[in-house]
């Protein structure tokens, strides 16, 4: 499977971005502009040979998962929806609740706590209405077996191999 490059100036982007990190793979969640004017705001770009270390098969060969072509892209920049790194962080550090899941719960500042299942990546969640991001106050990894948890958000990949060089 060959991915286009990523062009040096949505590079320069990227790097502006703070990923979570987890299992050597940088996750850099983001919000992406397509060429046929609609966007994303959840999308993990990531350089495809990265991806393919840690996941070992290409997202489009698992069923369920979606994808986006970097030659689509024409801007990208941190997804506003995105968990905080600090909190993503914590949860991946805590790895996976069971195979190929994560059960966690996140609190926020007006007190609510909800709990959440998601597959291995976990920047995107639903938030509660009227609650966003920086809401966020902590999170507790591998808790809330058996409450009634939301899933994760929808989201996509979006791989690229290499830079394309400035002009």
């Amino acid at each position: 499977m060959r991915y286009a490059p990523i062009p040096s100036s949505l590079y320069g982007k990227l790097q502006q971005i703070t990923p979570s990190r987890a299992g050597g793979l940088s996750y850099y969640p983001c919000l992406v502009e397509l060429k046929d004017g609609s966007s994303n705001e959840r999308v993990y770009v990531i350089p495809a040979a990265d991806y393919l270390k840690v996941w070992g098969v290409y997202p489009e060969e698992e069923r369920g998962k979606r994808t986006i072509l970097m030659a689509d892209v024409v801007d990208l920049r941190e997804s506003p929806v995105r968990l905080p790194p600090v909190f993503a962080d914590e949860l991946y550090a805590a790895g996976e609740s069971g195979m190929g899941y994560c059960t966690f719960r996140v609190r926020y500042r007006n007190g609510t706590v909800r709990s959440y299942v998601t597959g291995g990546a976990v920047d995107f969640i639903p938030f509660p209405t009227g609650l966003g991001a920086a809401d966020v106050s902590g999170v507790e990894p591998n808790q809330g077996r058996g409450d009634t948890a939301m899933s994760g958000s929808p989201y996509a990949w979006c791989l690229f191999d290499g830079v394309e060089p400035s002009l």
